[in-house]
């Protein structure tokens, strides 16, 4: 019995290796045919199922970051702007002013020798006056600083002055009002002193002006302002020694040289300006 099974057994040993063989070789194409299958997507279902990537906070432009510094720079610029944008909402949109032109009228009063009688007047001679103070002034502005020159006098009683100088001054711009504060030095000279000089009164008394001003311009328009100064001021005065025939009667022996004193003077004005 054990004779003619040994062929069969030998076959279907042989055929169990031949299958065996058949699939080891099958199986690495099963694989990757597998894998073609799990990673083939529809049209359209990539879009839907696959992350978008987040952006990143900043400013970027083809993978390229700009540097935080730099947006931090951008921020504050873009708050100097606002800052700047504010300024001109609160100075009414007006722009730069390059020249002006302004001129004073109103209340002056003059004392020749207020503060140091001197040698420049006799006893008795009347030194002071009140009246009209007036005056006019052109020049340049620079920011908050204005340069220029002024003219100005005052009709105060039986005394006239009249000078001429140069003026510094500072505004302050707060929207449509600006604050002001002047300062002008210049040659002045004075008429009308003692009684009985003739006509005129003394001869040559002049000297040296200097005022102090403080007020304010109301702007009504870019080109066109109102305000009001007052200006206290100092007359430093000098005249040379007089001529006996320019008196009405006996000339008072203080005339017969030359003499100094010191004065004061106040002007409080209206103003009117011109601006370019």
């Amino acid at each position: 019995m054990m004779g003619p099974m040994r062929p069969r057994l030998v076959a279907r040993t042989c055929e169990a290796f031949v299958s065996l063989l058949v699939l080891t070789l099958a199986a690495p194409a099963l694989a990757d045919s597998y894998d073609e299958d799990q990673d083939a997507v529809e049209p359209g279902e990539s879009e839907a199922t696959d992350p978008q990537p987040e952006e990143e906070e900043g400013l970027s432009a083809g993978g390229l970051h700009v540097p935080e510094n730099f947006q931090a720079g951008d921020e504050q610029g873009d708050e100097v702007k606002h800052e700047l944008e504010e300024a001109d909402r609160r100075d009414s949109g007006r722009g730069l002013e390059f020249a002006w032109l302004v001129g004073d009228l109103g209340l002056g009063v003059v004392d020749a020798a207020g503060i140091d009688r001197g040698q420049l007047l006799a006893p008795g001679d009347t030194s002071s006056g009140v009246g009209l103070g007036y005056g006019g002034g052109v020049g340049v502005r620079i920011l908050y600083f204005t340069l220029g020159a002024r003219i100005a006098g005052a009709s105060a009683g039986a005394l006239n002055t009249l000078g001429g100088g140069g003026e510094l001054g500072m505004k302050l711009p707060l929207g449509n009002l600006e604050p002001l504060v002047l300062l002008d030095v210049g040659y002045v000279s004075v008429s009308g002193l003692a009684k009985q000089a003739a006509p005129g009164g003394l001869a040559d008394v002049s000297g040296l002006g200097l005022n102090l001003g403080l007020g304010a311009d109301y702007y009504l328009s870019d080109h066109f302002s109102l305000g009001m100064s007052a200006r206290f001021g100092l007359l430093f005065l000098g005249r040379p020694a007089q001529d006996p025939d320019a008196f009405s009667g006996a000339m008072d022996p203080v005339y017969a040289t030359g003499g100094s004193g010191t004065g004061t003077n106040l002007a409080l004005t209206a103003r009117i300006g011109f601006h370019l």
